[in-house]
C-alpha cells in the first residue's frame, strides 16, 4: 500500500513541479536597440502569474468553446468502450479476487468456464458492468472538460498536466459515489460461483440490501476511490504527452498523423493505450485490495475486511508484487479501453458537431 500510496504522491508533485517552471510563452525578450530608438513602454496591468490563464491569453482569448454534443458524443463512446472490454474486466475481477490464492489464470477460466459455460465471459455480471463503466466513463470524460474550465477558466487544451491532474481528482468523487450500487453488483455476479443470483443484477442488489443494508453498497468504497482518482490524474495528465512522444514518432518513420485519418486514428489509439496503462500502473493494488475486501465481506470469507488491513495481509504473506495481481489483463482492460475512449470520443464528436 505504501508503494502505491507513494507513486500517486509522486504523480502529484511531478505535476506540481511544473508550477514552478518559467512561463516562457508570456515573457518578453530585451531590446537591444539604443535607448533613443526604442519605444516608450505602455502602462499595462501587471502580469497574470496563475499557471493557465497566460496560456488562455497567448491563445487569441475566447478559449471558450460551444460544448453541444459533448454529451450524447461521450455518452455513446464511454458505451462502446465498455462494451468491448468486458471479457478483459471480467479476467481482471477473477484475478484480484483470488489474489494470493496461488490459482493460475487458467485454473481461474476453467472453474469459471465450468460454472457458467463459454457463453459466461461474454454475459455474467454484462448489464451491471456496461452500465456502470458506461456512466463511470460518462461522467469522467464528459465533467472533465466543465470542471477544469470552471476551476481554471479555460478549457482542458489549454491546460498543464498539474491543472489536468486535479481537476480529474475532483471529478473522481461524484463518479465514484453514484457507480457504488452498479460496482458491488458487478463483483456479486463475477464471483457467484454458486449461481445464487442467476446473473441477476437486481437479485444481487436485493441480497445486499437484506443482509448489509444500504452500507452493503459502500463496501470497497475506499479503493475504488483510490482506483479512479488515481487512474483518472494519471491518464488526463499524460495523454498530450503521449500523443506527442507517438506522432513525433510516426513522424520520424515517414507517417504523417496531420495528412492522413489512418495514422491519425492510429496514434489516438496508442497514446490512449499508453496513458491507460500509465494509469493502471498507479491505481491497480488500490483495485486489487478493494476486490478482496467485497469478496471477503459479501461471502463471509475469514481475514481483513478493510482496505489497509486487506493491504497489510497480502504484502505479509506474498510481498508487495501480489498487490498486482492480474495488472497484464489490468492494463490491457484500462490501456484498451483508454485507448477506445481517446478514439471515439472524437470521433463522435465530429459525429455530434460538438468542440474539440
Amino acid at each position: 500500500m505504501k508503494l502505491a500510496l507513494s507513486s500517486l504522491l509522486a504523480l502529484c508533485l511531478l505535476a506540481f513541479a511544473d508550477a514552478s517552471l518559467p512561463n516562457l510563452a508570456t515573457s518578453k525578450p530585451k531590446s537591444i536597440l539604443p535607448a533613443q530608438h526604442r519605444q516608450r513602454p505602455t502602462t499595462a496591468a501587471p502580469p497574470n502569474l496563475t499557471l493557465v490563464r497566460p496560456l488562455h491569453k497567448i491563445s487569441g482569448g475566447a478559449v471558450k468553446t460551444s460544448n453541444k454534443g459533448v454529451i450524447p458524443s461521450v455518452l455513446c463512446a464511454a458505451f462502446c468502450a465498455a462494451t468491448i472490454m468486458y471479457p478483459v474486466d471480467l479476467i481482471r475481477a477473477l484475478k484480484m479476487a483470488n489474489a494470493g490464492s496461488g490459482l493460475s489464470t487458467f485454473q481461474l477460466l476453467s472453474n469459471f468456464k465450468n460454472t457458467h459455460g463459454i457463453q459466461g465471459f461474454f454475459t455474467q455480471g454484462l448489464a451491471p458492468e456496461v452500465a456502470r463503466a458506461t456512466w463511470m466513463r460518462f461522467l469522467k470524460f464528459g465533467l472533465f472538460p466543465f470542471i477544469h474550465e470552471g476551476i481554471y477558466s479555460c478549457t482542458p487544451k489549454f491546460g498543464t498536466p498539474k491543472s489536468k491532474a486535479i481537476t480529474a481528482i475532483v471529478t473522481s468523487v461524484p463518479e465514484v459515489l453514484t457507480i457504488m450500487p452498479l460496482e458491488i453488483a458487478k463483483v456479486q455476479l463475477q464471483l457467484d460461483s454458486a449461481k445464487v443470483f442467476g446473473n441477476s443484477m437486481l437479485r444481487a442488489m436485493s441480497s445486499v440490501w437484506k443482509n448489509q443494508g444500504a452500507s452493503g453498497f459502500l463496501v470497497g468504497w475506499a479503493g475504488i476511490q483510490y482506483r479512479q482518482a488515481a487512474w483518472s490524474a494519471a491518464y488526463f495528465a499524460s495523454l498530450s504527452f503521449f500523443e506527442d512522444k507517438v506522432t513525433c514518432g510516426f513522424k520520424k518513420v515517414g507517417l504523417d498523423a496531420s495528412k492522413s485519418p489512418g495514422v491519425k486514428m492510429g496514434a489516438q489509439l496508442m497514446s490512449g493505450f499508453c496513458a491507460g496503462v500509465f494509469g493502471a500502473c498507479l491505481n491497480t493494488p488500490g483495485d486489487t485490495c478493494r476486490t478482496l475486501v467485497q469478496k471477503r465481506i459479501f461471502n463471509n470469507v475469514e481475514g481483513a475486511t478493510t482496505f489497509l488491513g486487506v493491504g497489510s495481509e497480502i504484502i505479509s504473506s506474498k510481498g508487495v508484487g501480489a498487490l498486482y495481481s492480474g495488472f497484464g489483463f489490468k492494463a490491457l482492460h484500462l490501456g484498451g479501453g483508454g485507448a477506445l475512449m481517446a478514439f471515439f470520443v472524437p470521433t463522435f464528436k465530429k459525429v455530434f458537431n460538438a468542440a474539440e
